[in-house]
């Protein structure tokens, strides 16, 4: 092999052109192999480096999104809950009550939840989301 000049066509496939580089690897010098080993050495751990923060944050966007989501469907299933519950009392919401129901963040929402068996009419809850 290290007689053959330049590369011969029937030579061009990828395991034949592998097989190249790792014979002329084979013949560096001692310290051209130490060099290469040290060079290949850095370079995969600079590409672990960068594969691992991406990774890493790859996961903690999606953790976070995944949490935010969740959030957000659990809060948008309680206001669901409530507005079902509202109806079901005290028949159609007025579009004032309808704003002021998305408007309302979880916790307040929960509230809503408790104090709902309270509540004799509409008034009462307009009561209660005004003193919001």
């Amino acid at each position: 092999m290290p007689e053959l000049e330049g590369e011969l066509s029937p030579f061009q496939d990828p395991v034949f052109l592998q097989l190249f580089e790792v014979a002329e690897i084979a013949n560096f010098s001692p310290n051209e192999q130490d060099a290469y080993e040290n060079s290949l050495k850095y370079y995969r751990d600079m590409d672990n480096v960068i594969h691992t923060s991406w990774q890493d944050g790859l996961e903690q966007g999606l953790e976070q999104g995944l949490e935010k989501g969740l959030e957000k469907g659990l809060e948008q299933g309680q206001r669901t809950l409530i507005i079902r519950l509202l109806t079901r009392q005290f028949g159609t919401l007025p579009t004032s009550i309808m704003g002021s129901l998305e408007k309302l963040p979880s916790e307040q929402l929960e509230m809503l939840g408790d104090a709902i068996l309270d509540f004799s009419g509409l008034e009462d809850v307009e009561r209660w989301l005004a003193a919001q």
